[in-house]
């Protein structure tokens, strides 16, 4: 259990990883600071889970995550409508 708890604090650094590094290739366009919060965020939940890896309980590790496919939802979503709104216009 203590394994698979640690790769999925792995998936969730690499995954904040690749959100921010996206935010910054999307930066000249409006709504990037969302995908920056969502890998802000992702990198936070990952180290709350590292941090309390022995004594983390199932409720924890499930609104941390809840937390973090929210953020990224939101951060999608915003993206999309901007993207969307751009396509308009070209």
């Amino acid at each position: 259990m203590v394994v698979l708890t640690l790769l999925l604090a792995a998936v969730f650094m690499i995954d904040g990883a690749i959100q921010v590094a996206v935010a910054f290739e999307l930066r000249p366009m409006d709504g990037w600071i969302w995908m920056l919060l969502a890998g802000i965020v992702s990198i936070a939940v990952a180290l709350l889970i590292a941090s309390e890896l022995p004594e983390i309980s199932l409720v924890v590790l499930g609104i941390y995550l809840g937390i973090s496919f929210l953020a990224t939802g939101i951060a999608r979503i915003a993206i999309s409508r901007r993207l969307s709104a751009f396509a308009k216009k070209v």
